[in-house]
């Protein structure tokens, strides 16, 4: 039955009966309230989410390896291989998009600027590279959010439906937030860092950005060598605990798709997760890269399903470490549960 925005008039929500329906479920067809919509972001209901979801998943926490994340991730890779496939090549095409955007507001964006101000020309490329930035986040984003909410669905026994891309579309704000608080407490922290130690090397080298022209950057460059050492090995002291930061982090978006839960507070249930699981993480990332790097080298096409085995590596080993994590269920389980 297809889902529809506008139930008759007058329909109640088969759950909450003292609430008018704006929709009707995708699998049943109940009529449903926002609340169990989730505000628009659900095609299904209550109970047929709690029917098709993580109660079904079989890996937990307690027994979880990565023998069982990969073979779990194959087996249903082999079972929708190919919708996943055309999900990345959408994913991709949204990324060139945002990417095109970003390239034609710098090129006029340039072209406004006088060519003899080079203070202004930097300061106009720095503005209009976070505009693009911020752009590019927005259409990542929005498709980056269904691809999850899709490698759920294939996880826990349903058919890989694209329509789903577009249906983490109230999430986005908070994704949005999500993404500036890591920007904030992993990258800004990291750029000071690494800007210091370049300074550091500069100054060990006798150079320093006197020497820098916009029109030749390559002149700071060629003198730049000691600062490039430093910075490499501030790098490599740093690896560990950036490490150590960042796996965690992989963990974030994929608790905002499943839960009603804030951006902070996503990003602190997926420290939670990953405590004393970091090992297992970095090694199933590490795996997922690989096979991407299979798929690239034996045909560019190639790579689209190989990413696609990636995602779904990645949404297994989390469906696995949040079953039996003692975080709180996820609102769609829970609402079924008091139902």
């Amino acid at each position: 039955m297809t889902p529809s925005a506008t139930p008759g008039f007058g329909a109640m929500c088969a759950l909450h009966t003292d609430r008018t329906a704006t929709r009707t479920c995708a699998r049943c067809g109940n009529f449903m309230c926002d609340e169990c919509a989730l505000g628009g972001s659900e095609l299904q209901c209550p109970t047929c989410r709690a029917k098709s979801g993580l109660a079904s998943f079989p890996l937990t926490r307690g027994s979880l390896t990565f023998d069982g994340v990969w073979s779990y991730a194959f087996e249903t890779w082999k079972r929708e291989w190919v919708m996943l496939s055309i999900m990345v090549l959408i994913f991709g095409v949204g990324s060139i998009v945002g990417s095109v955007i970003g390239n034609v507001l710098q090129a006029i964006a340039s072209a406004a600027v006088p060519k003899g101000n080079q203070v202004a020309q930097v300061a106009v490329v720095v503005v209009v590279q976070i505009i693009a930035l911020l752009i590019g986040q927005v259409v990542n984003g929005v498709i980056q959010l269904g691809m999850f909410r899709v490698y759920f669905d294939v996880l826990t026994g349903q058919k890989a439906d694209l329509a789903r891309l577009i249906t983490q579309l109230p999430k986005l704000g908070r994704y949005i937030v999500q993404v500036l608080i890591i920007g904030l407490l992993v990258g800004v922290p990291l750029v000071l860092f690494l800007g210091v130690l370049f300074a550091i090397g500069l100054a060990i080298g006798g150079g320093g950005l006197s020497h820098f022209d916009i029109d030749h950057p390559e002149r700071l460059l060629r003198d730049s060598g000691p600062a490039i050492a430093v910075v490499g090995a501030g790098l490599m002291v740093a690896f560990i605990p950036l490490l150590w930061v960042m796996l965690p982090l992989q963990l974030a978006v994929p608790e905002l798709v499943l839960t009603n839960a804030g951006a902070w507070e996503c990003i602190r249930r997926s420290f939670v997760l990953a405590k004393d699981f970091r090992l297992l993480i970095f090694g199933s990332g590490l795996v997922g890269g690989l096979v991407v790097l299979v798929g690239l080298v034996a045909c560019c096409v190639g790579a689209l399903p190989a990413v696609a085995l990636q995602q779904l590596i990645i949404s297994t080993l989390y469906l696995g470490l949040r079953n039996g994590s003692g975080l709180p269920e996820p609102e769609e389980a829970s609402t079924a549960a008091v139902a």
